[in-house]
């Protein structure tokens, strides 16, 4: 059984609600012809296995509606910010064409895409190239999803977040003690 089968996603609004309230990109289109005119979000979801170091987000595109979120996604990207090396040494044998689409950002072939698709995938690629902090922003979102997973965190996800710092909610309280506590660490009783 490959990795990619038995990988599990959830998406980032549904462990940090908070943050993902701030920190989620929405777009508003006021003229185009290429899209309906509206604002559509771009929902990140991590790999929810603590084993996995996958480092790649699903991002999700959803008109922005209430009523949307409950229907197909009008695009599913993949998008992983490591190097052509990283995904063939972690897929352990995937052709070509799969590791790149694992290292995006690409149309995620296993994902049903809608006729906006590819206007939407030109949309957030422009979006990584332009924006650096929306790109290291994913990369975080990934790094405070596996911390608050439980996985071991390889050195280089702990550069990417420190649980020390204010977290991102803004509620003034350090990370690790707001959006990253995780509960099933907390022991019943007396505390340390």
């Amino acid at each position: 059984m490959t990795k990619e089968k038995i990988m599990h996603y959830e998406p980032f609004f549904k462990l940090f609600k908070k943050i993902a309230e701030r920190e989620t990109r929405v777009i508003t289109f006021l003229t185009n012809e290429k899209i309906p005119i509206g604002s559509y979000a771009f929902v990140p979801s991590y790999c929810a296995d603590k084993q996995c170091d996958c480092r790649r987000a699903l991002v999700s595109v959803y008109e922005d509606k209430k009523e949307a979120y409950s229907k197909q996604p009008l695009a599913t990207i993949s998008y992983g910010w490591e190097d052509f090396k990283f995904y063939r040494d972690w897929s352990g044998g995937f052709e070509d064409k799969m590791i790149q689409e694992f290292k995006g950002p690409a149309l995620d072939s296993m994902q049903p895409q809608s006729q906006y698709a590819p206007f939407l995938l030109a949309t957030f690629i422009d979006l990584i190239e332009k924006d650096e902090d929306y790109a290291q922003r994913l990369q975080r979102h990934y790094a405070f999803f596996k911390y608050k997973k439980g996985m071991r965190m390889p050195s280089k996800l702990r550069a990417l977040m420190n649980p020390l710092t204010p977290c991102a909610c803004q509620s003034g309280k350090i990370f690790k003690l707001c959006c990253g506590k995780n509960r099933s660490r907390l022991r019943k009783g007396k505390r340390r």
